[in-house]
């Protein structure tokens, strides 16, 4: 059942119509990142704990802003914390 359902996902994504959600979605993700990011610069000393709170005090300004699902608005934040290792590397570039 799994894998049909995965079979399932890939074959919307390469449709026309999942290629246009996906590269909305990478859109917005870009853009969120950037209005994020300059929450951020004022924070001192950003831990891990900060870091998901501004973040998901962030996407919910930016819902309201953008008009966006609340399941949209929560895939922002779990992208977005996936990328915290990355974020703690390059945090000084």
């Amino acid at each position: 059942m799994g894998a049909g359902l995965g079979i399932a996902a890939g074959k919307y994504l390469e449709s026309e119509e999942g290629k246009i959600k996906k590269e909305k979605m990478k859109k917005m993700f870009s853009d969120f990142c950037s209005f994020a990011g300059s929450k951020m610069k004022m924070i001192k000393n950003l831990n891990k704990a900060k870091y998901k709170q501004v973040i998901t005090s962030a996407a919910e300004e930016y819902g309201k802003m953008k008009k966006i699902s609340e399941e949209s608005i929560q895939e922002l934040v779990n992208r977005t914390m996936e990328l915290w290792d990355d974020f703690l590397e390059n945090k000084e570039v």
